[in-house]
């Protein structure tokens, strides 16, 4: 199956919509009075399509409060058109992609970086670290310098100082 440029772009928009409408249900905890300004999800999906791993968080906070990774359950609906996307990817010079990353602007601005090496957790790692540091390097990043922790005032910490 090949997939022509507006159906994959038409595709991955679909994909995009059901990450961010499936934001709030969490692994643990309540949403509440969440907003989300950041959606990462690490997708593979095995060579014969019959499996596939996911990891999917927010970079959420309550109005005021500081940002923090939140994982969700990742959509059905997102999973069956991710593999729906791969397969009609498969006839690229390159192949079958095995493994997509997709962050989600809250505008619904999104990048989906391809990967075509062998799945990582799918491969038999299964304990994946490699994205526990995503939400410092997000923050330090230009995306998120708004949500940055403001710094004490100078005077605020010399008063903490003067305290002691």
């Amino acid at each position: 199956m090949t997939i022509a440029a507006t159906d994959r772009a038409a595709l991955e928009a679909a994909i995009v919509k059901a990450i961010a409408d499936g934001v709030t249900d969490l692994q643990e905890g309540e949403w509440e009075d969440h907003e989300w300004v950041h959606l990462f999800v690490d997708f593979e999906i095995a060579e014969d399509g019959e499996r596939s791993s996911s990891i999917s968080f927010s970079l959420a906070r309550r109005p005021g409060q500081a940002v923090r990774s939140m994982p969700f359950r990742m959509p059905w609906e997102a999973k069956r058109q991710l593999a729906e996307l791969a397969d009609g990817m498969g006839a690229q010079p390159q192949g079958r992609w095995s493994t997509v990353q997709i962050r989600i602007a809250p505008t619904g601005a999104y990048v989906m970086d391809y990967r075509y090496d062998p799945p990582y957790r799918l491969g038999g790692n299964l304990l994946d670290n490699r994205f526990r540091d995503y939400e410092a390097a997000w923050l330090a990043s230009d995306e998120g310098a708004p949500y940055r922790p403001k710094a004490a005032s100078w005077g605020a910490r010399i008063g903490r100082w003067f305290e002691r």
